[in-house]
């Protein structure tokens, strides 16, 4: 028959099942760690499937993905550059110049490509010097980048540098020589710059790669400038209906004060009986659009 326990006893045994109920919360806090480590290896998974997403269009399910991982790490460059990447392509110009500029504070400066969707962004945003500032930074990076150059140089005809913009456009011409949107656009910075025989000599250029549609393109914006130069200038009344214009006055008849003298009508009819006004039959061609 067991024997009762002492006191002394008593109190070592409670004292080893106090040790043992104290001890069991630590078994319960390595769960959230683990959970945490999980998560952790996650991220890479998270930006992973964010590229797939961005890649093929999905930009929600890539926006979603890349916050999943921003939430955990504020400071994640790639997290943040393909964000920035997304809002660009949503059209969110604001949200991407944030993460772009806070992927290259992070570290991602290395890359000209981080400098040149920066670019981008700035320029949607319509900060046309820190977008050309970034452009520089990327060209000066990757000199051998066509679009680089490309696409500043469209900015520079935007704001309406066009030595700069043909320089620019002059430098990616010459990396791609077949480039025909880069012709385009060097035809219209030519012609802007009052120098439609140069312009020309991209229309030759893109007939000779084949790009009848944009030769045919800048064919017709060179003739409507040449053609704007042969019209005389309108005078004041032309340009403000509201100004008073003067009655013409009608030729006298001699000999016979107060009537009108009879003009001719500039009109020829032909044998079959078909009146030709002159220049009726000439067709005008419509006025050309602006390349970009």
């Amino acid at each position: 028959m067991p024997q009762p326990l002492s006191l002394k006893t008593s109190s070592v045994f409670l004292f080893l099942m106090l040790a043992v109920s104290s001890a069991a919360p630590a078994e319960e806090s390595v769960i959230p760690a683990v959970e945490q480590v999980s998560k952790k290896e996650d991220i890479p998974m998270l930006l992973e499937r964010g590229k797939r997403s961005l890649k093929a269009g999905e930009v929600e399910l890539a926006e979603e993905d890349y916050l999943k991982v921003i939430a955990e790490q504020p400071d994640s460059v790639e997290a943040n550059f393909y964000l920035g990447r997304v809002y660009l392509q949503t059209n969110e110009p604001g949200k991407a110049v944030y993460r772009l500029e806070k992927a290259v504070s992070l570290g991602a400066g290395k890359d000209p490509n981080a400098y040149y969707m920066l670019a981008s962004a700035l320029t949607l945003s319509g900060d046309f010097t820190k977008a050309i500032e970034a452009y520089l930074q990327a060209a000066k990076m990757s000199p051998n980048t066509m679009n680089i150059h490309h696409d500043m140089g469209l900015l520079y005809y935007r704001i309406g540098k066009i030595d700069k913009s043909i320089e620019s456009l002059q430098t990616a011409l010459k990396i791609d020589p077949a480039s025909a949107k880069t012709m385009l656009a060097l035809g219209s910075a030519y012609l802007r710059d009052n120098k439609p025989e140069h312009a020309m000599e991209y229309v030759m250029g893109l007939r000779g790669i084949k790009d009848e549609v944009k030769a045919t393109h800048l064919e017709n914006m060179i003739r409507a400038v040449q053609r704007s130069k042969e019209m005389p200038e309108p005078d004041a009344a032309t340009l403000d209906p509201n100004i008073p214009q003067a009655a013409p006055q009608q030729k006298r008849a001699p000999g016979f004060p107060g009537r009108p003298q009879q003009t001719q009508s500039k009109v020829s009819i032909t044998g079959n009986a078909q009146i030709n006004l002159k220049g009726a039959s000439e067709e005008t061609e419509p006025e050309a659009e602006t390349a970009y």
